[in-house]
C-alpha cells in the first residue's frame, strides 16, 4: 500500500523517475508471491521510469530476485534493473548506477564512477552501503566515500542501506525505509523529492511522509 502512495506522489510531481537504492526486497529468496505482489505494486508507477539497485539484500548474483522480476512474461517497460554501471539517460539527467553484484564487498562500490567533464546534464550516483563517518572500521564490507563522489562533480549521491532518511551533504542523502522495519527506527517511513534545476546545481530536498 505505501509503494502505491508513492506511485501517487510520483505522479502528483510529475517526476522524472523514481529511484530505488538497493533492497528492493529483503532477500533474493522471496517466493512468487511476493514477487507479483512486488509487481502488482510496481504497476502504479507507469510510465515513470522506476530504476531498481541491488543492495546486500537482493545482491546482483545469479539467484539476483530482481531478475526474476526483469525477466518474467509480463515484464513492465518502465522498470530498470540496475545490473551494471553502464550511466542510463532518464528525463534528460545521466544516472550511475553502483550496484552490489555480491553481498559484501570490500572496495568502494562507488570507486568506478568517473569525473565530471564538461557534461551540462544533471549527474546523479546510485550506491547502497555505508559511508565512512558513520563510525565504521573502512575494512567493513560496502563502505562508500560519499566526498570523493561530490568531488567528481555528481550533482547528487542517492543512498540506500541505512533505515532512516538522513542528510550527509547538500548532495548526499539516505532517503531510507519507506515503512519501519523495526522497533526504534530513526525516521523512516519517508522518500525524497529531489530537483536538480541544471548540473552544477545544489538540489532542493523535500522529505515526505508516505507510511501511516
Amino acid at each position: 500500500d505505501t509503494v502505491k502512495t508513492i506511485a501517487e506522489l510520483a505522479h502528483q510531481e510529475k517526476v522524472d523517475a523514481v529511484v530505488v537504492a538497493g533492497d528492493v526486497f529483503d532477500a533474493n529468496s522471496v517466493g512468487p508471491e511476493t514477487l507479483q505482489m512486488a509487481r502488482d505494486a510496481m504497476r502504479a508507477f507507469h510510465p515513470i521510469p522506476l530504476l531498481l539497485l541491488p543492495g546486500n539484500h537482493d545482491a546482483g548474483t545469479a539467484d539476483c530476485v530482481l531478475r526474476r522480476l526483469q525477466d518474467e512474461s509480463d515484464k513492465l517497460d518502465h522498470i530498470h534493473v540496475l545490473l551494471n554501471t553502464e550511466p542510463l539517460e532518464v528525463g534528460g539527467a545521466m544516472y550511475y548506477p553502483c550496484p552490489l553484484m555480491r553481498r559484501h564487498v570490500i572496495d568502494d562500490p562507488t570507486q568506478h564512477l568517473p569525473e565530471r567533464a564538461d557534461e551540462r546534464k544533471p549527474r546523479i550516483a546510485i550506491a547502497h552501503g555505508g559511508i565512512l563517518n558513520f563510525d565504521q572500521d573502512s575494512e567493513s564490507p560496502n563502505i562508500i566515500d560519499w566526498q570523493r563522489v561530490v568531488e567528481r562533480g555528481f550533482d547528487y549521491l542517492a543512498l540506500g542501506d541505512w533505515h532512516g532518511t538522513m542528510k550527509v551533504d547538500e548532495r548526499v542523502y539516505y532517503s531510507g525505509a519507506h515503512e519501519n522495519t523495526r522497533f526504534k527506527e530513526n525516521n523512516a517511513g519517508n522518500v525524497l523529492l529531489v530537483e536538480i534545476a541544471a548540473g552544477g546545481s545544489l538540489p532542493a530536498v523535500t522529505e515526505h511522509r508516505v507510511a501511516e
